[in-house]
């Protein structure tokens, strides 16, 4: 019974007793995040280039 009591009353309690490695973890997530999306968006803007090009020389 006591176990229920403290499922209910805090679901993650490590991330308040851990405030400066969860800031950490969640400031590297964030930089991960930031260079996938540029590496994808990169990526796109490649293949986006290409199609254009490949459609300016068969106009011309």
């Amino acid at each position: 019974m006591v176990r229920l009591q403290t499922k209910n009353r805090n679901p993650l309690p490590w991330i308040r007793r851990h405030k400066f490695l969860s800031l950490l973890c969640a400031v590297i997530l964030l930089v991960i995040g930031v260079f996938v999306y540029e590496k994808v968006a990169l990526e796109l803007n490649k293949r986006a280039f290409l199609v254009g090009t490949d459609v300016a020389a068969s106009v011309s």
